[in-house]
């Protein structure tokens, strides 16, 4: 089966190991899954952060402001008709710690696509309890944490004001094919995805920033929605376990 751009394909999935102990639980995979060309020049703000300044990218926009949290109703009903704005709301609710906000950013039609590929590895146990929200939100919970704790080590104190650095030019096009790929491999039926690739979180108190997180977006009849797959694999399939 080809690989999709955004994830893993269904077999990549199904042959992750689920063997790995931690805390008396199971995780979801004992090693990083395995990914294709999309996060091949990517780095997580947990364990790749880079020290830089504002002024440095002079491609950099003027910072969107993380006053108020990212919000939305859950279900496949998104108020993003832009990727760019679900973008900087996800960015802005992992400033905000709104694990929340980051979870009624995914497509139902996606998540029920990830359990049917995801259950044969899941030793019988139901997908929709293995990913159930709570534990999601735990998993992003956590992942904001780690992003949390390099913040304080660039800030000048605990109450700095920080900010998304995000551009147009780093939320990336899908190729068409690719995508095709991904919604024959997980039955799904989007129109056009991105990647953001390259953004910065920036302390607005002492003008220092660092590069963050990966995240892809799937769109479907002039919604936008985070891709709950990629994120679970690029990142919290590493705060996700099974009892």
């Amino acid at each position: 089966m080809r690989k999709a751009l955004l994830m893993l394909t269904c077999a990549a999935v199904i042959a992750a190991s689920v063997g790995c102990e931690k805390k008396e639980k199971k995780a979801v995979s004992d090693t990083a899954p395995e990914t294709t060309a999309a996060f091949t020049e990517t780095s997580t703000a947990a364990t790749t952060a880079e020290a830089t300044t504002a002024e440095a990218d002079t491609t950099v926009p003027e910072a969107a402001a993380a006053e108020e949290p990212a919000t939305k109703a859950a279900g496949d009903d998104s108020k993003y008709t832009e990727s760019m704005d679900i973008a900087r709301d996800f960015y802005k609710a992992y400033i905000n710690k709104d694990a929340a906000a980051v979870y009624d950013m995914f497509s139902k039609e996606e998540m029920e696509a990830y359990y049917k590929v995801i259950a044969p590895t899941l030793d019988g146990k139901a997908p929709n309890e293995v990913f159930k929200r709570s534990v999601v939100e735990k998993a992003i919970s956590d992942s904001m944490k780690a992003v949390g704790d390099i913040m304080q080590s660039y800030a000048d104190t605990e109450n700095d004001k920080w900010s998304v650095l995000i551009s147009e030019e780093n939320i990336r096009d899908i190729s068409q094919d690719d995508l095709d790929g991904f919604n024959k491999d997980y039955g799904t039926s989007f129109k056009s995805a991105v990647q953001c690739r390259y953004m910065f979180y920036q302390d607005d108190t002492n003008g220092q920033a660092f590069t963050g997180n990966t995240a892809s977006f799937l769109e479907k009849d002039g919604k936008w929605y985070l891709s709950f797959s990629q994120l679970i694999q690029s990142d919290l399939y590493q705060y996700i376990y099974m009892e």
